[in-house]
């Protein structure tokens, strides 16, 4: 019986010693298994951060190449425009003075004289060919000239159109005083009133280069629609015509007047108004009885 007692006891201390073994390796590889998976985030993270910073390092080295070369890339374009339009300007010159054009760009080197003849005078022939070649640089330079007279006359042309247009903006009074966007009145005010801007296919296609939808917004239009559209009435606030005089357009803003679809109609041609055009355009607003008294 004690044999039995004492085997019975070993049996069980043997149990529980397994039990606390297999307990402890299992923290131990618990702990290893954690150990492990923090090592690796951690080189996880640092490469992570090394890929980004060499990916913006490489991303700012190529931005600045691409911003170099497109500044090379706008400097030669604008050296070679420069310099076509120099060569076209001396072709044209060339060609309508009837020689060769590279004669006169680069005229022909004369030999030296000699000792024995330096004080005889040049040939006939050398002597006419440089004549020429100044003619023809002065010509050269007076199509230059032109050229750039002719760039500031564009220029002169966009600035009267524009004033036209912000007079025409204006009512037709004196807009002066406002041809800077700094010193106009805020739209909205008694100087710069809203209104809506009515125009036909043509003085559409003047409006649109001339000034953005931004721009008419600062000058008070808050709708530009086309003469020959379906618009609503808005009677309390102006409209500028601004289109073709022709007999089509003339009795669709005689109809407008007749309907009464705005407060009042300022209107503005792009060409001359013809005698018969305004008279037949007169009788049709008395007879639309919308004349004010």
């Amino acid at each position: 019986v004690g044999a039995m007692q004492f085997g019975a006891e070993t049996f069980r201390s043997d149990i529980v010693a397994s039990i606390v073994f297999i307990i402890v390796a299992s923290l131990r590889l618990f702990i290893v298994i954690v150990v492990i998976i923090i090592i690796i985030f951690f080189f996880f993270t640092i490469t992570i951060t090394i890929i980004e910073a060499t990916y913006k390092k490489s991303a700012s080295h190529i931005k600045q190449s691409t911003d170099k070369i497109d500044q090379r890339t706008t400097d030669s374009i604008m050296r070679f425009s420069t310099a076509l339009a120099a060569m076209l300007a001396c072709a044209s010159v060339g060609v309508s003075d009837g020689f060769h054009v590279q004669r006169c760009v680069h005229p022909l080197a004369t030999t030296k004289p000699s000792s024995a003849s330096a004080s005889a005078s040049p040939p006939k022939s050398t002597v006419r060919r440089e004549l020429r070649s100044k003619s023809f640089n002065q010509k050269c330079k007076g199509a230059i000239a032109k050229m750039a007279q002719s760039s500031s006359s564009e220029v002169s042309l966009k600035s009267s159109q524009l004033k036209a247009v912000y007079r025409m903006l204006a009512f037709n009074e004196d807009a002066g005083a406002y041809e800077n966007e700094f010193s106009l009145p805020p739209a909205g005010s008694s100087h710069n009133q809203w209104k809506i801007l009515i125009y036909d296919a043509a003085c559409r296609s003047i409006i649109s280069p001339l000034l953005s939808v931004s721009q008419l917004r600062r000058r008070g239009v808050t709708l530009h629609l086309l003469l020959n559209s379906e618009r609503e009435p808005i009677p309390d606030v102006p409209a500028v015509y601004f289109c073709k005089p022709t007999k089509e357009n003339l009795a669709i803003i005689a109809q407008d007047c007749a309907k009464g679809l705005y407060g009042r109609s300022h209107l503005n041609f792009v060409t001359k108004l013809e005698r018969n055009l305004m008279e037949e355009f007169a009788r049709l607003v008395v007879q639309s009885g919308s004349l004010e008294g």
